[in-house]
């Protein structure tokens, strides 16, 4: 993943990681103890809460950000072509 990131940002991406695994394994132990607390269906119930939540800007999110678009002035059954003819035979 970080091949991805220029060079200069890989530590602010590195730290956003971290940070990251970290809430994972903090809902591991939250999720626990509300499951000890209150029953497994409480438990999907925050989750369900949370990921609707969580869920809401990103519909905001998909009317804002431009769909890239993806043209290829070739099809791709001629670029298959061509990259066949261009392998060596064995």
């Amino acid at each position: 993943l970080m091949d991805n990131v220029p060079s200069n940002e890989r530590g602010r991406w590195s730290a956003l990681e971290a940070v990251n695994k970290m809430s994972w394994s903090g809902s591991a132990a939250i999720g626990g103890w509300l499951i000890g607390e209150e029953g497994i269906m409480f438990n999907f119930y925050i989750t369900v809460a949370i990921q609707v939540m969580a869920t809401i800007p990103l519909l905001f999110l998909f009317r804002v950000v431009p769909v890239e678009s993806n043209s290829v002035d070739t099809p791709l059954d001629e670029t298959l072509l061509s990259k066949k003819s261009n392998c060596k035979e064995t």
